[in-house]
């Protein structure tokens, strides 16, 4: 993803065109974010799942992430060929093809050169395969996925995204198209919120200390 920078006032803070919301960039205006600061806290380091040194049990939020599973749940609401039993019309397979750009054919010929269904592939992952199997999940991961989290999307079984859904924790089918589209906003609104808090901690951590002031 291209992510296009241009300056929006006199904080000298850029605005990144990408999928996050515009409550991302009153928070970036709110706080007089520098675009220094804000580069710095988009920056991922894959070693221990940490982003900014916190460590996330899911996926590390990141602005191709957030935007592709938005894309995404839009495609689908726009009525996207969805089938569940297939590996590249299924939930993992529909995101896939935003990230990848690949067509459900390519990512079907990429994936059944393997054994297994989605959470098998992901359960069987190597980072350094160069199995054709393996080029659709290095994609996957190199967004922010992890391997758990390709199970989860595709059971739609992640409970800290289940417990954020609107009108609090349920269970959702898997298999149903209008449950894959909320849980795939959810997640990006979780991630979009971690990278907030993210942000606000290194702006916080780079604010020099105001000078004690004397009794």
């Amino acid at each position: 993803m291209k992510i296009q920078a241009r300056r929006t006032g006199k904080n000298n803070i850029r605005r990144y065109d990408s999928g996050l919301s515009e409550k991302f960039y009153r928070f970036l205006q709110k706080h007089s974010f520098t675009s220094r600061v804000f580069k710095t806290c988009l920056r991922t380091r894959r070693a221990g799942l940490t982003f900014n040194n916190q460590f996330f049990l899911m996926a590390l939020p990141s602005l191709l992430l957030i935007e592709s599973l938005r894309t995404t749940a839009e495609r689908l609401r726009d009525g996207a060929r969805y089938t569940w039993g297939r590996h590249g019309h299924c939930n993992c397979g529909n995101l896939a093809q935003t990230l990848t750009g690949f067509s459900a054919a390519e990512i079907e010929q990429y994936n059944l050169s393997g054994a297994g269904e989605w959470t098998e592939l992901a359960q069987d992952y190597c980072e350094v395969s160069r199995a054709p199997e393996a080029l659709v999940l290095h994609k996957l991961m190199d967004a922010g996925l992890t391997p758990a989290d390709v199970c989860h999307l595709e059971y739609l079984s992640d409970k800290a995204v289940l417990q954020h859904l609107p009108g609090g924790f349920r269970w959702l089918e898997r298999n149903r198209r209008e449950d894959v589209i909320l849980y795939f906003e959810t997640l990006a609104d979780l991630l979009e919120q971690k990278l907030l808090d993210a942000a606000l901690r290194a702006a916080l951590a780079e604010a020099p200390e105001k000078p004690a002031i004397a009794c």
